[in-house]
């Protein structure tokens, strides 16, 4: 790419990137588009990602300088070169996926169906997102996982036991459920603000991360507990317990209620048909104090 070094396409991401196109916004973006070289656009954007490029604009501007320079620099013919370097990490994510019924047993617990599911693996982002776009009230869903290492010892395998476990590609897919139900409900979430000041003596120095607001805190508590919930369900009880040990140790207090609340969830099905009608209930576990 040295030769390359002042092409304008560099310019116009540091500029989005001040604006705020950074983490989560380049992989929404990319999501909602086709496969190069055409890159065209698939799936509505969310307005908070179409501010953070800078609007409309910047993004047809991005997608226009990509197109060209894929075309400039013969980046498919590149590509047909290098792409059995990910042909072990692509069969090792297939056997993971493969171990696992992972969308009957989500969607049996939401209640409700998606109309597709994408997992997406990558060794240019760090960390994992769980992104959507929806149509007619259903959810095209996609979990980016971040591509760590492999080992030949499964249980030192990262897409086993880290980045891309069990644990993480139920968390991502949870995030596009449950975070509009936690805006939707928001006057009952904004009752328990209490619980945000009695966890941050908990919260250590080093892990803030899902702390950025009281919503946000939310969020990462019900997503987290789903996540070890599902993931005992699934046949993985020792990993959901290092996971419930580790998340408490980083904050998540409320967990421990989370859980028992999913259990007397899935005791009342016939009461509650989809996580949508528990919620309500299922926020009431702040109301305690920890």
């Amino acid at each position: 790419f040295y030769p390359y070094r002042q092409h304008e396409i560099y310019s116009l991401i540091e500029k989005m990137t001040i604006n705020g196109f950074f983490l989560g916004r380049p992989v929404e973006l990319m999501c909602s588009v086709g496969e190069l070289p055409s890159l065209n656009r698939k799936y509505e954007i969310s307005q908070l990602c179409r501010e953070l490029c800078g609007g409309e604009e910047n993004i047809n501007n991005l997608l226009s300088l990509l197109r060209r320079f894929c075309e400039e620099i013969n980046y498919m013919n590149f590509f047909d070169i290098v792409k059995k370097y990910y042909r072990d990490y692509i069969e090792s994510v297939k056997r993971h996926l493969n171990k696992y019924p992972f969308v009957l047993v989500m969607e049996d617990f939401y209640g409700k169906k998606q109309k597709s599911y994408h997992y997406i693996i990558t060794n240019l982002s760090h960390g994992s997102f769980g992104i959507s776009f929806k149509n007619n009230d259903k959810l095209y869903m996609f979990a980016v996982m971040a591509l760590m290492s492999i080992s030949d010892n499964e249980e030192e395998n990262e897409l086993y036991r880290g980045a891309l476990s069990t644990n993480t590609i139920i968390h991502e897919f949870a995030h596009p459920l449950i975070n509009p139900l936690t805006e939707k409900f928001g006057e009952l979430v904004e009752k328990n603000y209490q619980a945000y000041e009695w966890l941050k003596k908990y919260k250590p120095p080093y892990f803030q991360s899902g702390y950025g607001d009281w919503d946000e805190c939310v969020n990462e508590h019900i997503v987290r507990a789903i996540a070890i919930y599902l993931a005992a369900k699934l046949g993985e009880k020792e990993y959901a317990s290092r996971h419930l040990d580790y998340d408490m140790k980083i904050g998540y207090k409320y967990l421990p209620a989370l859980l028992d609340k999913f259990q007397y969830y899935e005791k009342h099905r016939g009461i509650y048909k989809t996580i949508d009608d528990f919620y309500p209930e299922l926020i009431e576990v702040f109301a305690e104090k920890v």
